[in-house]
């Protein structure tokens, strides 16, 4: 069972993500697409870097809050 799902992109609220029996909170964070970036190669990684980072900072934010929360 899990307590917390989470999705990372503005469809999965419209395009059915599956449904997780029991599962107490869903988490929607929606980033851009990497796959939808142009411009150069070097534009494109530079902005995908940035989606990275963005995920990787809402990790962090959410381990904070959750994760230390759960230990005391």
């Amino acid at each position: 069972m899990f307590q917390f799902v989470i999705t990372v992109c503005s469809e999965s609220e419209t395009q059915g993500c599956p449904i997780f029996a029991g599962v107490t909170t869903r988490l929607d964070w929606s980033f851009e697409d990497p796959s939808k970036f142009t411009g150069t190669h070097e534009e494109r990684m530079k902005q995908t870097r940035a989606v990275r980072d963005q995920i990787h900072a809402k990790i962090d934010s959410f381990c904070e809050e959750h994760c230390v929360a759960n230990e005391a």
